[in-house]
């Protein structure tokens, strides 16, 4: 079972600020969430080879990412 660590991330002010992180079971929450997150905007994920986090941006809004780190449970 894959389940999925989410933090999502803004700058306001010139800080960075985070929501808490949220625990997610499935691909298609994680790209809900995205889509709620930066308002339906187009979306694109990006990650290293090899790793298991990925982060996912907004075309146009320098402002906002979300972290996730995935974790494949027996």
């Amino acid at each position: 079972m894959t389940t999925y660590r989410v933090t999502k991330f803004w700058i306001e002010n010139n800080l960075v600020m985070n929501y808490p992180t949220e625990t997610l079971h499935s691909s298609n929450e994680v790209f809900e969430l995205s889509q709620d997150f930066f308002n339906n905007g187009k979306i694109y994920s990006t990650h290293t080879e090899d790793s298991n986090e990925s982060y996912i941006k907004c075309v146009g809004d320098d402002t906002k990412i979300i972290h996730v780190s995935e974790t494949n449970l027996p």
